[in-house]
């Protein structure tokens, strides 16, 4: 397949193999996830993560887990758009934002109800409804929470910080790693859930990037 040029429909050489590479990812385990080798996967990526469970680490995955709601997700997207567009003055790129995520909201309720798997039989330790796949938390997260890092971080490194800006993108990274893991932890999700949730996630990112650069603010 020959990709589109250096700026293809708006995204560069590079934001096209990326995104290809996430819709294959998503694709692979949305044609595979009945198989016995994918089961076998889950099984043992799954059993080995519930192993962690204890009275110290439950709720603090709880909470983590907690922050992937559409409501709590909701909260700090309205404060954090009110702060971005009065201080940062980041309008168009929130409004970008809230696109990108609502499409990532949709989508994703779209795939679970036409792929309709049920979701594991361990034991519960949070509360969830509905089907499996893709994961909800980890599609909504990885969009969400890396627009928001992704902002943040170019934002300071453009005004100059490029140390607090790599900080962001560390804690970006490693919260949205922190909620896709919560939710196999807590035995709501099976890993090719999260897999398959974090790569459509991450597709709406890269789109979402390549609509904000060619808006100034």
């Amino acid at each position: 397949m020959k990709l589109p040029g250096k700026r293809g429909y708006g995204l560069s050489r590079k934001q096209w193999i990326t995104l290809i590479v996430m819709l294959g990812i998503f694709v692979f385990f949305a044609t595979t996830f009945s198989t016995s080798w994918i089961t076998a996967f889950d099984s043992a990526v799954g059993d080995g993560i519930r192993t962690l469970r204890s009275d110290v680490l439950t709720p603090i995955f709880i909470l983590i887990t907690d922050m992937g709601e559409f409501l709590q997700v909701l909260i700090v997207g309205i404060v954090f758009a009110l702060f971005a567009i009065f201080v940062l003055k980041l309008r168009w790129k929130i409004v970008i934002m809230a696109a990108a995520v609502l499409c990532s909201l949709g989508t994703n309720r779209l795939l679970k109800a036409f792929f309709a798997r049920p979701r594991p039989t361990v034991e519960h330790l949070s509360f969830a409804d509905g089907y499996s796949f893709p994961s909800g938390h980890a599609m909504i997260s990885t969009t969400f929470y890396g627009l928001l890092g992704f902002l943040l971080w170019q934002y300071f490194k453009e005004h100059g910080k490029p140390v607090l800006a790599r900080c962001i993108l560390v804690v970006t990274i490693i919260w949205t790693i922190l909620i896709c893991v919560s939710r196999i932890y807590l035995g709501v999700h099976f890993p090719s859930d999260i897999l398959a949730g974090a790569a459509l996630g991450f597709a709406w990112f890269i789109a979402a990037t390549a609509v904000m650069e060619k808006v100034k603010r």
